[in-house]
């Protein structure tokens, strides 16, 4: 024994004490110890698939109080003594502990395999970059190696420092990705601007800056699905410089283009509004559409640029030039089509030149 002998004149201890466990009254340090073990095992004891952590908990707690106040009744019927308690207790230790280092050794495995295959995926997808930081490639090399080995301390410190890498790493990517979207948004925008200008320049006509007449087919297939939808007016003007070919041939082709240009303008005047069309339709023609505007004021507008052309002076090198013009319009029917429409105006424009020029026509 390696407890303290009991002084000859000390009572003897109670007599339903097994013998093997007589004397703990005195504090036997050993027992403490071996009773405090067993709990502080059983309390940083891991859970395992063999066991659960809180059966080991209870059986450590059982064991460590048979020792200390001997066994329960049932545990004396079962012959439990001090001896028994204490081979009890290190087989139930050595099967936890078996089990932890089996699973213990079974997580390493499995984290250093996903460590391994990280690590892989990592350097697979710098490698396909053409901006890879080789400093990152360097330290996922060294996690691997770690990895070889198995420790797990070695690990956990160069996967701390290749965490920080690749950080940094998608920092500065992110930055510079930045920056490539913002001088690409700026691209796009310039590209954007640069589509507009062609495009505005495809429907205009280089002389009197009008559109042309591609652009009117656009305009007057626009204006004629709004008609169809809104059931609104809409009128066609058909509108030609009279005796042009004269100016050209008293004046020169600088004069006739100054011509074009200054009635183009005059013409703007005349239809103002936003939704007004004003086109170059070829040579001295030019054609007006105008929405929103029927029977009732057709006369009025068409009118109203006829006079305003013929007050206009246009000066060129050799002299000042006076025009006149003649117009035929038409209002659109229900279901007509943008060519039936033109050659209503067009033939109401052939009959105001034929009664003179110098005047308007309505369509029929």
């Amino acid at each position: 024994m390696f407890w303290k002998k009991r002084p000859a004149d000390e009572p003897k201890e109670p007599m339903d004490l097994p013998g093997s466990l007589r004397g703990h009254a005195d504090g036997d340090p050993v027992r403490d110890a071996l009773a405090s073990i067993l709990r502080t095992l059983g309390e940083l004891s891991l859970p395992t698939i063999a066991v659960s952590r809180e059966e080991f908990v209870l059986s450590c707690d059982r064991l460590a109080r048979a020792i200390l106040v001997g066994p329960s009744k049932l545990e004396q019927e079962q012959s439990m003594d001090l001896k028994h308690a204490c081979g009890q207790a290190r087989s139930t230790v050595r099967k936890q502990r078996q089990a932890e280092s089996k699973e213990y050794a079974a997580h390493k495995e499995g984290a250093t395999i996903i460590v391994a295959d990280l690590v892989s995926n990592l350097k697979t997808a710098l490698a396909q970059r053409s901006d890879g930081d080789a400093e990152v490639v360097r330290q996922l090399n060294s996690i691997e190696q770690a990895v070889s080995i198995g420790n797990l301390e070695e690990i956990r410190r160069v996967s701390s420092i290749a965490a920080s890498g690749i950080r940094k790493m998608l920092s500065e990517q992110q930055a510079r990705d930045e920056e490539r979207l913002a001088c690409l948004s700026q691209k796009l925008v310039e590209m954007k601007s640069e589509l507009d200008e062609a495009k505005a320049e495809a429907i205009l006509d280089p002389l009197t800056e009008l559109t042309n007449r591609a652009g009117l087919e656009r305009a007057l297939e626009d204006a004629l699905a709004a008609s169809r939808a809104g059931a609104s007016d809409l009128t066609l003007y058909m509108i030609d410089i009279d005796f042009f070919k004269k100016v050209n041939d008293a004046y020169g082709h600088p004069a006739g283009d100054e011509v074009l240009r200054k009635v183009s303008r005059q013409l703007i005047r005349a239809f103002p509004r936003k939704d007004d069309v004003v086109a170059r339709f070829g040579g001295e023609e030019f054609v007006a559409l105008c929405r929103s505007v029927g029977e009732e004021h057709a006369p009025m507008l068409a009118e109203r640029a006829r006079a305003s052309v013929e007050k206009l002076l246009i000066d060129t090198e050799n002299d000042t030039v006076a025009v006149t013009i003649s117009i035929g319009f038409a209002v659109h029917r229900r279901g007509e089509s943008g060519a039936e429409i033109l050659k209503r105006a067009d033939a109401a424009l052939y009959e105001a030149k034929r009664g003179g020029r110098n005047r308007c026509m309505a369509a029929p």
